[in-house]
């Protein structure tokens, strides 16, 4: 899945975790879930925004990964929900991309000095 989004009218109804908890049960519980979020800590025009999107992710089962995709200037932490982060698979996931469409990515880790 690339994007994820419910329509502003139909939010703060359940269908986000609905849908997630749909995602879960067919691939089942023991496949990972990864996806991308914007960064809360960039300058940006758009803080509630983005921390209503982190409270969301979290309250259904979503943990940081300490990890960031970077590409063409933009940023974004990796949050994954199961056992852990499967960097080497995320990152196989993006080479398969660049198959088709090539572009430059990286992977960056937070330390614990940052926080």
């Amino acid at each position: 899945m690339s994007f994820f989004a419910i329509v502003p009218q139909m939010r703060s109804h359940g269908y986000g975790s609905e849908i997630i908890d749909k995602l879960v049960d067919f691939y089942g519980p023991s496949r990972s879930m990864v996806l991308e979020v914007e960064r809360l800590d960039e300058p940006n025009d758009n803080p509630e925004q983005r921390a209503a999107r982190w409270d969301f992710y979290k309250r259904n089962g979503f943990k940081t990964s300490n990890a960031f995709l970077e590409y063409e200037g933009l940023s974004f932490e990796i949050l994954y929900r199961g056992d852990h982060f499967d960097e080497k698979a995320y990152r196989d996931i993006f080479h398969k991309l660049q198959e088709n469409a090539y572009f430059d990515f990286s992977i960056k880790h937070r330390h614990l000095s940052d926080l």
